[in-house]
């Protein structure tokens, strides 16, 4: 046969059948003239493949004659990866997870923050060196380290939507003399400048992992280390504690929802504790502190943002500047105050050097508005709320998620593809649109209640849409229909599914929950298929797995790092 391109038409006659065949030849390792994927692999019953392999071992059945590498194209609108989904299989890009590096003595932490705040604003893409690394698939998982001067560890996660590039060299001296560096596009997930997961951490969990590389783009080979650092980075703390003294603004700022403060002192001097407003992030919590009480904790919903001082405060303030930062937060009232004098032998060597929110008498520090406190002391305060706890990280956990989801959609609108496409993907998010469709194609009801009007369902994802590719956050396979109840369950990894159908429950408590919904926690809901599998064990390991560890830990102390 004549080394020539094979018409589309051809390679159309190609069914899932045959399809099936070329997969069962390959797992007998059948000879065939196709070398292993360079940025795909077919997924199929938990096992990955090259698609063109595939396909071209599965012409041998459906057109009785052997195909070659060069008689058809692979990759993204290709002929072969189109007739391949179009039999049902899944295609993702193959796993692959690289450390890049972060040195703040040569990217500043200020520069730093501002490209991510450009990112955001979706003025600017976030771009990074990758060394000397010439190929990355995009879809690759991204694990920032912080290297230079301490502390160091890993201090990000990102996915890169880009192929490697080559641009000036991010070193001015360099790009003036001509030499260009490798970069790709990036994705932030998790940002944050001082570290998730300490080196300290890092060199004891994994040794045979070089964590402190000399350049950046280096493959993590181990899946097994990629895996289980994913699981950590989900369960180590990302919350900011913060403590707001507002004594004369705390009733207007209570009811409203907020905490407010000027720019500037009324000299116009700078105040950092007027400034740290500006560093508050979504899902921060922050507790309020007036008249010698804690009475209210919150967690933060949005950054700061310009205002014009409260006309609810009144006279209060009259020699304030008019113009300040303003911080939206859901505040959750204490049924019984913390008073920090009676704890004071706890909470005082936890207290900062500088800023400190109260004195070591335990009095409140009137020239201090909001203060950062170390997640250890925040953690105790929390324990001390007697249940709220719980709550709290529940919820600061549904903002950070929220953010991250947002943050996804502002990248959606940047992408280069039709409006009706970015469309579908942000409803995908809340489980609309095509996605929906698709899942519909799969599932009739509710598994779990066995509801099968529509109306009141939800198409929920099983690896979530914020950490899901583009194909993966429509693709069908990827969600099941619940009602609103069994939802919550499912999103939050308190329940979860085996391949055969078997519920699994994280808690005798939430067995007890489905059987006050009358629900049986043992209850096998039926069989998946392949593709629908490959999502579940993703949610098992990942959304399950998380909320079994942090059972097992403790709400408060669900990684102790360093």
């Amino acid at each position: 046969m004549p080394n020539s391109r094979l018409a589309a038409v051809n390679l159309k006659k190609i069914k899932r059948e045959h399809i099936l065949r070329a997969i069962a030849d390959l797992n007998e390792n059948v000879p065939h003239g196709f070398a292993d994927s360079t940025g795909f692999d077919l997924l199929f019953e938990g096992k990955r493949y090259a698609p063109k392999a595939v396909l071209g071992v599965a012409g041998r059945h459906a057109l009785g004659m052997e195909l070659l590498p060069e008689h058809f194209s692979g990759g993204e609108d290709s002929t072969c990866f189109k007739v391949l989904r179009r039999a049902g299989f899944d295609i993702v890009p193959k796993h692959r997870a690289y450390l890049l590096t972060w040195n703040p003595d040569q990217f500043s932490e200020a520069d730093f923050k501002q490209e991510l705040a450009d990112f955001d604003a979706g003025t600017a893409p976030l771009r990074w060196s990758v060394g000397n690394r010439k190929d990355m698939p995009i879809g690759s998982d991204l694990f920032l380290m912080r290297l230079g001067r301490e502390p160091k560890g890993i201090v990000g996660t990102a996915v890169s939507n880009s192929e490697v590039h080559q641009l000036p060299h991010w070193d001015p001296a360099k790009a003036a003399s001509g030499v260009m560096a490798n970069y790709v596009l990036c994705r932030p997930k998790r940002m944050q400048f001082e570290p998730i997961l300490p080196l300290e951490y890092l060199n004891q969990r994994w040794p045979g992992q070089a964590w402190t590389p000399q350049g950046s783009g280096v493959l993590i080979e181990d899946d097994k280390v990629v895996r289980e650092l994913a699981l950590a980075l989900r369960l180590a703390k990302a919350t900011k504690y913060w403590w707001v003294n507002h004594k004369q603004t705390y009733k207007a700022e209570l009811d409203g929802g907020y905490i407010w403060s000027p720019k500037t002192n009324a000299d116009g001097s700078q105040n950092q504790t007027y400034l740290n407003l500006t560093l508050v992030s979504r899902g921060d919590v922050v507790l309020s502190y007036a008249e010698g009480i804690i009475q209210a904790i919150g967690v933060v919903s949005a950054p700061a943002r310009e205002s014009a001082k409260p006309t609810e405060f009144g006279s209060i303030g009259d020699a304030w500047a008019k113009l300040g930062w303003e911080v939206p937060i859901d505040w959750q009232l204490l049924q019984v105050p913390i008073i920090p004098k009676n704890h004071l032998a706890d909470i005082a060597p936890l207290l900062p050097a500088k800023y400190s929110p109260i004195k070591a008498d335990g009095n409140g520090n009137q020239g201090c508005y909001l203060a950062g406190i170390s997640a250890t002391l925040g953690e105790l305060l929390l324990n001390l709320s007697q249940g709220l706890a719980q709550e709290v990280v529940e919820k600061a956990e549904t903002s950070l998620r929220e953010a991250e989801d947002e943050r996804a959609e502002t990248e959606i609108s940047q992408l280069p593809i039709p409006p009706t496409e970015k469309e579908q993907l942000i409803k995908a998010r809340r489980g609309q649109g095509r996605f929906r469709l698709e899942v519909e194609k799969l599932e009739q009801g509710c598994r779990l209640t066995k509801l099968t009007d529509k109306r009141f369902l939800i198409a929920s994802h099983s690896k979530p849409w914020c950490e899901a590719t583009n194909q993966e956050r429509l693709d069908g396979a990827n969600g099941l229909l619940l009602a609103p109840h069994a939802d919550k369950l499912y999103d939050g990894g308190w329940i979860t599914f085996q391949d055969d159908g078997q519920v699994l429950c994280v808690s005798p408590e939430i067995e007890m929950v489905l059987v006050q919904w009358g629900i049986k926690p043992n209850m096998n809901v039926g069989g998946f298929t392949p593709q629908q599998r490959e999502y579940l064990k993703y949610h098992r390991e990942f959304i399950y797995g998380a909320r079994q560890a942090k059972l097992a830990i403790g709400a408060m102390d669900l990684v102790r790092l360093g």
